[in-house]
C-alpha cells in the first residue's frame, strides 16, 4: 500500500487502469489536484492509492508538516547543479471565476544553500504564502520553476516538511503517536521509529508528555509536537507559515528559540513566513521584504542576529542598537507598502 498527498504526483512504474466508472484515473487525478476550488490546509483532501487494485478512493487528511509519500515523484532538473533550493523566476496568475486574474507573484528567483535559514516578510497580499505553497508542491506556478537538490517538485513530498500557524495534528493520537505517524506509514522499522520520536521528544522539551492526548497540551506545546513530527520525516527543508502566530508573546520568544536550536542541530534548510519584523529579524541569517501588486522580492539582508541567538539572550539581542536600526527600517519600508496599497489613507 502506497499513501500520496493529493497533488503529489504518482510514480511512473504502475498504471492504474480505470476507476470503477471507467474513467482514466490519470485524467482524474490531475482535475482534483490542479482544481482551484482544492483546500489548502486543514481540511485537504488527501488520496489513497491502492497499488495493488483498480480503484482509486479518496479519504479527508490534515495537511500537516509530513507528507507520507512512499516515492517523491519529481523529475530531475535540466541543465541546474546546484544543491539545496532554487527558486527560478517564479511567477503566479490566479484565474477569477468571473473573469479577470490576480497577478500575485512575479519573477521571484531565490537560491538557498543547504542549511541556511531565510525569514520572509512583507505587507499583507504581497504572496508569501503563495510563494510557500508552490514550493511546497501545493500548488503549480503559471511560470518558472522551483528546484531542491537538483529535482524539480512537482508535487508534495517528504523531501519538503510543512508547519502551519495551527499544528493540525490528530487530535485521536496521544503526542508520540502523532510523532511516529509518518515515519510509521513509510514503513519504517518499530524500533528505529520509536528511538527517533523519543529523541525529538527530548529536544522539544517534551520528554514527559509522551503519553499526553494533544487537546490537553497548550499551543505552544502543540506547536512543539508540529515542529517535532516534521523532524521526524527527515526533511531536507522546513517550510514554516506563521508557525508561532497564535502565540502569546512570552512563548512565542521561547519557541523562537527552539527553531534556533532545531536549525543549528539538524542542519535543515527552513523557510519561515512571519508578519513579524522582529521575529524575521531574529530567526532569519537571509531575510527578504517582499512588495506587493505583484508579489516580488523588494530587498534581501544578511543578518547575524540567527547565529548570535543561539548563545546569547533574546533580550538583549532585540534591544542592540543594531537590531533596532534594522526593524525601525524595515518596519518604514513596510508602512510605505502598506499606505501605497490603501491609497495614502494609513494614519
Amino acid at each position: 500500500m502506497r499513501f500520496f498527498r493529493l497533488g503529489e504526483e504518482r510514480p511512473s512504474v504502475r498504471r492504474f487502469p480505470t476507476t470503477p466508472d471507467g474513467a482514466n484515473t490519470d485524467k482524474l487525478w490531475g482535475q482534483i489536484a490542479n482544481s482551484p476550488e482544492t483546500p489548502m490546509h486543514n481540511k485537504v483532501v488527501g488520496a489513497l492509492i491502492l497499488a495493488s487494485a483498480d480503484v482509486l478512493l479518496f479519504i479527508p487528511a490534515p495537511m500537516t508538516c509530513l507528507s507520507v509519500a512512499i516515492q517523491k515523484g519529481e523529475n530531475g532538473m535540466d541543465g541546474a547543479d546546484t544543491n539545496g533550493l532554487l527558486v527560478d523566476d517564479i511567477s503566479m496568475v490566479f484565474k477569477l471565476p468571473g473573469g479577470g486574474s490576480v497577478h500575485a507573484l512575479k519573477n521571484v528567483t531565490m537560491n538557498l544553500a543547504s542549511g541556511e535559514l531565510l525569514s520572509v516578510l512583507g505587507p499583507s497580499g504581497c504572496g508569501k504564502t503563495t510563494l510557500l505553497n508552490i514550493i511546497a508542491g501545493f500548488l503549480a506556478p503559471t511560470e518558472g520553476a522551483v528546484f531542491l537538490n537538483n529535482q524539480q517538485v512537482k508535487g508534495p513530498a517528504a523531501a519538503r516538511g510543512m508547519v502551519f500557524q495551527q499544528g493540525a495534528l490528530f487530535e485521536w493520537l496521544n503526542v508520540r503517536k502523532n510523532i511516529s505517524f509518518g515515519p510509521r506509514m513509510m514503513g519504517k522499522p518499530r524500533k528505529e521509529t520509536n528511538e527517533k520520536v523519543e529523541h525529538l521528544l527530548n529536544i522539544v522539551g517534551l520528554g514527559d508528555f509522551g503519553d499526553k492526548p494533544v487537546y490537553q497540551l497548550s499551543g505552544g506545546m502543540q506547536q512543539r509536537v508540529a515542529l517535532a513530527r516534521c523532524l521526524a520525516n527527515d526533511p531536507d527543508v522546513i517550510l514554516m507559515d506563521e508557525p508561532l502566530g497564535a502565540l502569546d508573546a512570552l512563548t512565542r520568544e521561547k519557541m523562537q528559540g527552539l527553531v534556533l536550536k532545531l536549525w543549528k542541530e539538524t542542519g535543515k534548510t527552513i523557510v519561515l513566513i512571519t508578519h513579524s519584523v522582529e521575529e524575521a529579524l531574529f530567526l532569519g541569517e537571509r531575510l527578504i521584504v517582499m512588495a506587493p501588486r505583484p508579489g516580488r522580492i523588494h530587498r534581501e539582508y544578511r543578518l547575524p542576529f540567527a547565529e548570535r541567538g543561539l548563545t546569547d539572550s533574546p533580550r538583549e539581542i532585540k534591544a542592540s542598537p543594531d537590531f533596532i536600526e534594522k526593524r525601525e527600517e524595515i518596519l518604514s519600508m513596510i508602512w510605505e507598502m502598506e499606505e501605497e496599497i490603501m491609497g495614502g489613507t494609513a494614519t
